[in-house]
């Protein structure tokens, strides 16, 4: 019994490897792999999967940084989280690799994305410079 326990963990974790699900699985930073929104007030808004998350920061792998948003229904930065984007009223830099973005309290807001809406903020036509 012990035995096929032990295989079924490592198939699950040769899997994981397999199919690019990431290494670190922790209940203490459960955004590790997730896609999300984050508002900071030096920072601004970026969109990003979580590659890796401490105490004092989030870093985020193909990340873009909107820095025009409004979304397609509402006019908070929980309705683009939960309705999407508006592709015409919203700008966004290219993708980019490891983000940071520090962690504070008073500064640092979190919302976790679906993966669709994840897609179409990654799928924006790229904000030209004026």
């Amino acid at each position: 019994m012990l035995k096929d326990l032990i295989k079924e963990i490592l198939k699950e974790e040769i899997m994981g490897k397999l199919m690019g699900k990431p290494e670190i699985s922790s209940t203490e930073y459960p955004l590790v792999g997730k896609c999300v929104l984050i508002r900071h007030h030096k920072f601004g808004v970026n969109a990003g999967i979580v590659e890796s998350e401490d105490s004092e920061a989030y870093t985020l792998k193909q990340s873009r940084k909107l820095w025009r948003w409004a979304p397609v229904s509402g006019i908070a930065l929980e309705s683009l989280a939960e309705h999407g984007p508006d592709p015409e009223r919203t700008k966004a830099t290219a993708v980019c690799n490891n983000i940071v973005i520090p962690k504070n309290a008073y500064w640092c807001g979190t919302i976790e994305l679906s993966s669709d809406i994840y897609r179409e903020i990654i799928a924006l036509k790229e904000a030209e410079q004026s």
